[in-house]
C-alpha cells in the first residue's frame, strides 16, 4: 500500500492544519470493494492527503464524490 498510490483521511479535525505528526483516522487504497463508501468527519475539518509512488503496484488512482450534509 505504501508504495503506491494511497489517501490519508483525517476525519477529526479542530482547523485544518496537518503535519507529519498529526494523526490520520484512514489509509485508502486497494481495492474498490475494500474501501468504505462513506466516511463522516466529527466536525468542520476534513483532510484528504494524496500521495503517489513511482511503482504502479496500484490501481490507476482515485476518484469520489463528495458531499456537505446536515447531521
Amino acid at each position: 500500500c505504501i508504495r503506491g498510490d494511497y489517501l490519508k483521511v483525517f476525519l477529526h479535525l479542530e482547523s485544518g492544519d496537518v503535519n507529519e505528526y498529526t494523526p490520520w483516522e484512514r489509509l485508502l487504497c486497494g481495492r474498490l470493494a475494500d474501501i468504505p463508501t462513506i466516511l463522516y468527519s466529527s466536525g468542520p475539518g476534513l483532510v484528504l492527503e494524496f500521495h503517489t509512488g513511482t511503482h504502479t503496484v496500484n490501481a490507476t488512482g482515485f476518484s469520489g464524490t463528495f458531499r456537505f450534509i446536515d447531521r
